[in-house]
């Protein structure tokens, strides 16, 4: 089994939007999985002009998720928004 992360890209929106819809994942995501919020919210880390960056996750070539990590110092505000100390 192969491992490996690629960047996403606008033509996996559609990829994205089918996960995001599914029942498992749906109740954990709280908002739209429609085109036009996935460019709103996706294209500025695919060119990025935002920090968050966003992957998908590969198993022996198929795509089988995301994965995105954000630099801590770029996102200080957002322990406080949860809750955290």
């Amino acid at each position: 089994m192969e491992l490996s992360l690629r960047p996403l890209r606008r033509a996996d929106f559609a990829l994205l939007a089918s996960w995001l819809g599914a029942p498992h994942v749906a109740r954990w995501w709280d908002t739209r999985c429609d085109p036009e919020f996935l460019e709103e919210k996706y294209g500025p880390r695919i060119d990025e002009t935002e920090p968050t960056r966003v992957a998908v996750v590969e198993v022996d070539g198929e795509p089988v998720g995301i994965f995105q990590w954000c630099p801590a110092p770029d996102y200080a505000w957002w322990p406080t928004q949860l809750g955290l100390a």
